[in-house]
This record gives structure tokens, C-alpha cells and sequence, in this order.
């Protein structure tokens, strides 16, 4: 039996030639769990999958490549395992990553950077505005600064202009500040002009708002049951730990049990936000709780690691070394929070798991970044500047051609590819996990590393917790029998 993470009930249909010689991928991730085998392809599409001992011993058959007929005839004459069996096997390891059709992983020069593109997200910066007063914000200024009309028909026009130049699919347009709740007209406004001008294509146009969570009014909620529209809550801790940082501008006063309550109210009207934690050295020590209390509402969430290891944004050069302790706090929290949620009474929803930092479990990064800086991710400032990544706004970024993604390109010149002729990077490129991390936030590798695609501050941590998440992952799944599938 071969047990996968697939959430539908079809059968599952996978056609391969018997002649074929096949290769176990030297990538894996192989370890026993409980009374089966935890499978994991870095650098394939999918989550951990779990198989029992007759197909773990039909993957080693394929250990120095094998004709997939041969060993399809070896295990009928062997009786270890039926002939439809051991050809649903061969199927299915095939088409999860496990077997290839060569011995040795690609190289990270094989990597193509100009794999198409189909999707694009478009990061405005409507305000700077903002009722609370977090020290690491990366939104220097506080100054009144609003996107005015012009600025918000051009941006309308752009998107347009772009998807019908490279075909897009679909637009994500995401909302922030600042605060953007301080203005739900304004909010309001910038959709409806983005809406009117993609009306005559086949777009799929998502809007999501990135906010606080303080300001939940009946106009947003409104705003909210539009169809395709979401909303993300920034939290930085569990009770308390959350307002160590996030007071409100002039009282001082913390902002948790407002935001609390909010999120009750967003739920009773059928609005799941979704929760962007954001955590760091005063702060970590209630993850564990945090998480719990997030899956416990039946939410989602991405953790996101402050950049500054001391809780400020700014532009003072960073060192590898101080990172070091802060790796090691990270590991420590990480470890206990994981370890509770493993508990099985702890609801965990599969399809929606966990998302750390800029990690791509799922979704191997082959376009060498994972949060799509310098190709599909488009920040736009108040003023109508395309800046690198929402972190760098503050730079004031390169004005804005009709052509987004061609914007997004010259604001941020540097090529994943360039890594390839990078000096003692040979660790990194040739990493079982690269393909997960690609070296990490390239913008926070810039401050510390004058280079933004080199091994990140952050791989002591990563090394830790990408092997430990698909473990948890696999145990999750193991709770779990009812979305299991079998083949």
C-alpha cells in the first residue's frame, strides 16, 4: 500500500513505458516512521508521502537504475508482490519524483530562470499611514502618504497592459500599508479601477488586504465578501508577547486583545483571515501557543522570522555571526511548538499545513527564488515606483513602466543564476534542501553578504527545521487516515 497526501477521492491513472530503465532520485528523503517509510522529494512537486515495506523494497530495486518490465517480472516470480501491485507502485513512485529517468540530480545550472510565467502579484503600497508603532517595521516614513488617483489609474492600466503582453492567468493584487484599513474608500476605489480594466479578459483577480487586524468595520467587512477576497492579520505572539511590539501609535497601549476579538468577529461573518506571524528573539518564546491557538480556530499561517535579529529595520550592515545565537533560539522554539502540535489532538489541515518564512515545501523554487523578487512579485510604491520587495520601499525604487514584470526586473538586476560562478557557494548549490530554501531571503543576504543570491544567514536554522517539518508533516498525515489515498 502506498499512502499519499492527496486530498480526492479519484483513482489515480499513470502511464510509463515497461522499458524504460528507471533511477531511485539521489534527493530523497528516506526514514522509517512507525511501521512504514516517509518519502520526501526536495526538488519535486508534493508533500511527504508514506509507503509500507513492499514498496519501500521496490524503490531500492531501482537503487543503481533498473528496467521497470524486469522488476515488474523479478517480484511476480518472487511472490513479494502482485504484478497490478508492483505496477501501481512503479507508477506512483514515478509520478511523485521518486524514480527517474536519470542517476544524478540536476545541477543548479540546469535550473532554467526563465521558466514561463503565468501568474502575477502585485504588492501597492496604497498608505503609510498606520495606528500602531512596531519598531521593525520596514515602512520608514510615517509621513501622511497616500496613492492618488493618477498614480492608481496607471497601476490599473499596467496590470492590464502586462497580462494581455505575457498571457497571464491570474493577479493577486494585495493591499498594504501602512494600514490600508484606515481607508476602506480607498481600498475600494483601487479594485474597482484594477476590476474595470481586466473585465475583458480571462483573468482569474484575487484582492487581499495585509493588515493589523485593529480596524474591523461593517464598510470592510463588506469588502471582505466580495468574491476572491481575503485578508491576512499580522500577529506577532501569543497575549502579551504580541504586544511587546505591536502598541498603538501615541498610547502605548498593546493591540492583542483587540485583534483577538476582531478575528472572533471575522469568523462569525465566514471570513477566515488568514494569520501572518511574524516572530523574533522576544517574542518566540510563545510560538508553541500561538500556533496551537491559530489551528485551534481553524486558520492558516505563514511564520515569518524578523530579518533584524534585534527587532529593528534600518539600514545598519549586518554580521553572519550575529545570526548564530539567533539560529539556535529559533531551532529551540521551533522544536517545542512542533512538538505540540504533533499531538493529534491538535486539529492540523493538511491542505493548508504550515508556511515558514520563504521555505517552499511543495513547490520546488526552479526559478531560483521562492517569493518571486525580481520575476512575478511587483511592488508598487505610494508614488507609483516599483521597488525591489516590500522591505525596500523606503528606497523609494525606479518609476514604473507599462510593462510590470519588466519593472520588477530592473528594480531588482540580479540573476539567481549568478550563483552558479559564486565562489565557495558549492555547499549551498549542491545542498539536499536547496531547493527548498534557494539560499534564503536574497534582500537580507544583500545587507549581510553584499551578495543577494549566497547562502543565507538563516541555513543553520534551515538545515534544522526543513528535514524536521516534513517529519512532523508525516506524522500529521499519519493521524490523519481519513484524506489518505491508496493505490
Amino acid at each position: 500500500m502506498v499512502r499519499s497526501n492527496t486530498l480526492h477521492d479519484q483513482p489515480l491513472e499513470f502511464e510509463f513505458n515497461l522499458s524504460s530503465r528507471l533511477y531511485r532520485a539521489s534527493t530523497i528523503m528516506d526514514e522509517r516512521m512507525g511501521d512504514g517509510w516517509l518519502l520526501y522529494a526536495p526538488d519535486f512537486k508534493g508533500l511527504p508521502i508514506l509507503i509500507d515495506d513492499t514498496s519501500h523494497d521496490i524503490l531500492n530495486r531501482f537503487n543503481d537504475g533498473a528496467v521497470a518490465g524486469e522488476v515488474l517480472s523479478a517480484c511476480a516470480n518472487e511472490t513479494t508482490s502482485p504484478f497490478d501491485r508492483t505496477l501501481d507502485t512503479i507508477s506512483f513512485l514515478e509520478e511523485h519524483g521518486f524514480l527517474r529517468d536519470r542517476p544524478v540530480k540536476s545541477s543548479y545550472a540546469d535550473i532554467a530562470y526563465s521558466l514561463p510565467i503565468s501568474s502575477m502579484s502585485i504588492w501597492l503600497h496604497i498608505n503609510s499611514d498606520c495606528n500602531l508603532a512596531c519598531p521593525y517595521c520596514f515602512v520608514e516614513s510615517k509621513q501622511h502618504q497616500v496613492m492618488g488617483n493618477e498614480v492608481q489609474d496607471r497601476v490599473a492600466k499596467a496590470i492590464a497592459h502586462t497580462v494581455r503582453e505575457h498571457s497571464l492567468t491570474e493577479v493577486n493584487l494585495k493591499l498594504a500599508g501602512g494600514e490600508p484599513t484606515l481607508d476602506v474608500a480607498l481600498m475600494e476605489c483601487i479594485r474597482e479601477k484594477v476590476a474595470a480594466e481586466l473585465k475583458s479578459l480571462d483573468i482569474r483577480f484575487m484582492t487581499s488586504i495585509l493588515s493589523n487586524g485593529t480596524l474591523v468595520s461593517d464598510r470592510l467587512l463588506d469588502f471582505l465578501k466580495h468574491p476572491m477576497t481575503s485578508i491576512g492579520i499580522s500577529v506577532d505572539g501569543f497575549g502579551e508577547a504580541h504586544d511587546i511590539h505591536r502598541k498603538f501609535r501615541g498610547s502605548g497601549k498593546g493591540s492583542w486583545s483587540i485583534i483577538e476579538k476582531n478575528i472572533q468577529k471575522l469568523l462569525e461573518n465566514q471570513i477566515h483571515p488568514h494569520i501572518m506571524t511574524t516572530t523574533g528573539k522576544e517574542t518566540l518564546h510563545t510560538l508553541p501557543e500561538l500556533l496551537e491557538w491559530i489551528f485551534e480556530q481553524g486558520l492558516s499561517t505563514r511564520v515569518s522570522v524578523v530579518r533584524n535579529p534585534n527587532c529593528s529595520w534600518d539600514d545598519t550592515p549586518l554580521e553572519e555571526a550575529t545570526y548564530a545565537g539567533y539560529c539556535d533560539q529559533l531551532e529551540e522554539c521551533f522544536e517545542r511548538a512542533l512538538c505540540r502540535l504533533e499531538n493529534s489532538s491538535v486539529p492540523f489541515d493538511l491542505a493548508n499545513s504550515l508556511a515558514v518564512c520563504e521555505l517552499s515545501f511543495e513547490y520546488p523554487a526552479f526559478s531560483g527564488v521562492t517569493c518571486g523578487i525580481g520575476r512575478n512579485h511587483v511592488v508598487i510604491t505610494t508614488a507609483g515606483n516599483v521597488a525591489s520587495c516590500p522591505m525596500t520601499v523606503h528606497e523609494g525604487g525606479i518609476p514604473m513602466m507599462d510593462n510590470l514584470l519588466s519593472s520588477c526586473k530592473a528594480a531588482f538586476p540580479y540573476s539567481p543564476m549568478d550563483r552558479a560562478s559564486l565562489k565557495g557557494e558549492e555547499d549551498c548549490r549542491e545542498c539536499q534542501w536547496y531547493p527548498v530554501c534557494v539560499g534564503g531571503c536574497p534582500v537580507t543576504n544583500l545587507r549581510v553578504n553584499k551578495k543577494p543570491f549566497s547562502k543565507s544567514p538563516f541555513c543553520q536554522f534551515y538545515k534544522y527545521f526543513i528535514p524536521r517539518y516534513i517529519r512532523f508533516l508525516s506524522k500529521k498525515l499519519h493521524q490523519q487516515t481519513s484524506v489518505l489515498s491508496q493505490v
